[in-house]
């Protein structure tokens, strides 16, 4: 089969829908550097860096629906508050965390209101990876995350989403065009962040410059676009057999046929669908009715209408007619409030048991099945009928209001309108004052003569302004018999004697008024000059020209420009602002570096021959260093320990490393700041315990041997005290007890 386009090409409509939805899948995606999916600035606007704990730490907390806080760079030199037990810790100041949360907070939540979307994430771990252009950091795990705000005065909290962990969607489709596939997660409950390294590290070993962290950052994703352009490449076959599709892609004229069909007009909707056949739910017009009917009959076509015209209960009505007829429904939407008042209106009628929300953010994979299951159980009862009666008693008010409406839109002769038009004019009308009515009219009331009526009414207001502006008009119901020439010339008295006195005044001789408009400026330049503003210098108001005020206001925009580039550039060498360095007063002093050994290196002598070859060792043995502490960040991961910083840090890993051979380990609340007090005081216990104990034992080894130890003593005191007495000392019990004392 062949096919013809609009500008004669030929080609198979297969490879023409084909090569449309691969523009439309590219369209889709952003693999540039712009991305935040492909290159994510930790220190940029938007992204709340964690320093604190690691991976696992924060993984087993969101495991377990624990509320995360917040501690900013203030707060931990403090320590941390009591009520805060899971905290991240940040390099961000107090004021500034709380400004980025609360502006993460504002902008997820509006994007949850507006698109449906749930764009806050938590990404875990950094791919720092280059291609043949630059280099890129890309988040790797992002697990979905809420901030919730449970005090005003604390910062908001974190805490897991119920939707699914995902593997960054973006990264995915970049690396996969490159031959690298990243593992997989299903949920966060069976996430092990040390198995997923371990394949990510599997997957990537081929390429040796690649390298990964554990980063956290938390921010705003957008990952829905590459949601579908993976919908897209799934389910290819499916989408280019659909007929709608390949109408979207090819010339409109070739699909024609199969789309098009006759609207039901609105006078005719009664007689082709009947409302005692369609089943309505809501209220409904002759316009909706006719789209419901044509959603009924399995028509495809596109409504249109102004906000407030009724689509969303058309919609409504649509989708309980659909579901009468044993259908089901997909309703999607760019805005969540468009599927928010579809769900209310059908909610509003009984059948929010048919609803299912796929992608909310009530939505997760447990409420989906726990909602499915319910529906299985779930038994509809139909709701009462209607009597013969009463839909007779419908179908009359029906007819007789199709009549009224008829009557209303029928064109009246002479005048060649509708009644409904006349009202209208009417309504227009309502303001303009009442006119005496003749008792009968002059004329006929024709198309014509109406508009010979409204042109002398138009002249009339021209060429009479009273009419015309009613009450606005100055001279109205104004009577004077006497003549103008006694009010003009005491205006032009008063006038006089005005401009006498401004020739009088000193301030007005000062600065040369001479007339009227000269007493008016210079009253306005007094009133600037009680208003200036301090800072303004007193010069600036006798000067020729504001040149040399122009000229000041350029040097300090200049000096303040500067002064924000070098706050800027602080900024980007430092990762703070200039007002977070340290005066240098407030410096630790620099030690002497002549106890070194070896000693510290003369930079004076040095060649560059000798600095080149240094250079070269310093970063051989830097690669050695970053390859241990790789080794050791798998360790201290798989130990759930904090990563190592200093060189102090690896014995302390060792030292617990060493703890795990011991018989007889620590217990793990020790090894927070209020376990090792608790230990320590458990230990000055004990050590009172042990020395009272050996104290003991010495002031008993004056009386007894080892043996003691292993005889009932007590029991022997006891027989000695009620058994053996009078006679029976000379039983052998007796003797046997003795020897044993």
């Amino acid at each position: 089969m062949r096919w013809d386009d609009a500008d004669g090409l030929t080609g198979r409509p297969d490879a023409r829908v084909r090569g449309v939805l691969e523009t439309w899948r590219a369209g889709l995606l952003d693999l540039s550097a712009t991305n935040p999916l492909i290159h994510v600035d930790p220190w940029g606007d938007g992204v709340v860096a964690i320093d604190d704990p690691s991976p696992r730490s924060v993984l087993e907390a969101l495991q377990q629906g624990r509320e995360c806080g917040f501690l900013g760079v203030e707060e931990r030199r403090e320590g941390p508050r009591p009520r805060v037990a899971n905290a991240f810790q940040t390099h961000l100041t107090d004021a500034e965390m709380d400004a980025a949360l609360r502006a993460l907070s504002r902008k997820a939540h509006r994007d949850q209101l507006e698109y449906g979307m749930s764009t806050l994430f938590l990404a875990v771990g950094t791919l720092h990876w280059k291609d043949d252009q630059r280099e890129y950091a890309s988040p790797i795990l992002l697990l979905p995350a809420d901030l919730v705000s449970t005090d005003p005065l604390d910062y908001p909290r974190l805490r897991a989403r119920l939707d699914d962990p995902l593997v960054n969607p973006a990264l995915a489709v970049r690396l996969k065009r490159m031959g690298v596939e990243l593992p997989a997660v299903e949920s966060l409950a069976g996430l092990d962040v040390t198995v997923f390294w371990a394949r990510l590290d599997a997957a990537i070993s081929e390429h040796q410059e690649w390298r990964t962290d554990e980063a956290i950052l938390l921010s705003r994703f957008t990952v829905h676009r590459e949601v579908v352009y993976q919908d897209l490449v799934d389910n290819e076959r499916q989408i280019l057999a659909h007929p709608v599709v390949r109408a979207l892609a090819t010339d409109a004229r070739a699909q024609i046929d199969a789309f098009k069909f006759e609207p039901i007009p609105g006078r005719r909707i009664d007689d082709v669908a009947s409302p005692d056949d369609v089943p309505l739910v809501l209220d409904a017009d002759a316009a909706q009715r006719a789209c419901i009917a044509a959603a009924m009959s399995g028509r495809s076509f596109v409504m249109r209408g102004a906000p407030g015209t009724g689509k969303s209960q058309t919609i409504a009505n649509m989708i309980a007619g659909l579901i009468f007829a044993g259908k089901r429904v997909l309703l999607v939407s760019e805005k969540a409030a468009a599927l928010d008042v579809v769900k209310e209106r059908l909610a509003g009628v009984g059948l929010d048991d048919y609803l299912l929300e796929l992608h909310s953010e009530h939505s997760g994979r447990d409420r989906v099945a726990t909602t499915l299951a319910a529906a299985l159980d779930f038994i509809p009862l139909p709701p009462p009928g209607l009597s013969t009666d009463e839909r007779e008693e419908l179908r009359d008010h029906r007819i007789r209001l199709n009549a009224y409406a008829e009557a209303m839109n029928e064109v009246r002769e002479p005048l060649g309108h509708r009644l409904h038009d006349v009202l209208g004019m009417c309504a227009q009308m309502i303001d303009v004052p009442a006119a005496p009515v003749p008792p009968a009219l002059p004329i006929p009331l024709t198309t014509q003569s109406l508009q010979t009526v409204r042109d002398a009414a138009e002249r009339m207001g021209r060429a009479w302004r009273p009419a015309l502006q009613g009450e606005d008009f100055l001279w109205r119901e104004v009577i004077d018999r006497n003549r103008l020439d006694a009010r003009l010339h005491q205006a032009q008295t008063a006038l006089e004697h005005l401009a006498g006195a401004v020739g009088t005044d000193p301030m007005a001789a000062a600065f040369r008024a001479r007339d009227l408009p000269d007493a008016i400026a210079l009253t306005t330049l007094i009133g600037h000059a009680a208003r200036r503003p301090a800072e303004a210098a007193d010069e600036w108001l006798t000067l020729h020209s504001l040149e040399p005020v122009s000229h000041a206001a350029e040097s300090l925009l200049r000096h303040l420009k500067a002064l924000h580039q070098a706050a800027d550039a602080v900024r980007a060498r430092s990762g703070v602002t200039w007002e977070s360095l340290p005066t240098p007063s407030k410096l630790p002093i620099v030690p002497t570096l002549v106890h070194l050994d070896p000693p510290a290196i003369e930079l004076l002598p040095l060649t560059a021959a000798q600095a080149r070859g240094l250079a070269r060792r310093f970063a051989e043995e830097a690669d050695r260093l970053e390859q241990h502490q790789h080794s050791l960040d798998r360790v201290t991961a798989r130990l759930g320990l904090p990563n190592v910083i200093t060189f102090s840090d690896i014995h302390r890993v060792s030292d617990i490393v060493g703890l795990l051979a011991r018989p007889d380990k620590p217990e793990a609340a020790w090894f927070n700041p209020a376990g090792l007090a608790n230990a320590r005081t458990a230990v000055r216990i004990l050590r009172h315990a042990v020395d009272a104990a050996t104290a003991a034992e010495a002031r008993a080894r004056e009386h007894f041997n080892e043996a003691a130890l292993d005889h009932p003593v007590d029991e022997l005191a006891t027989r000695f005290a009620t058994v053996h007495k009078g006679l029976r000392k000379l039983r052998a019990p007796y003797r046997r007890d003795r020897r044993a004392a």
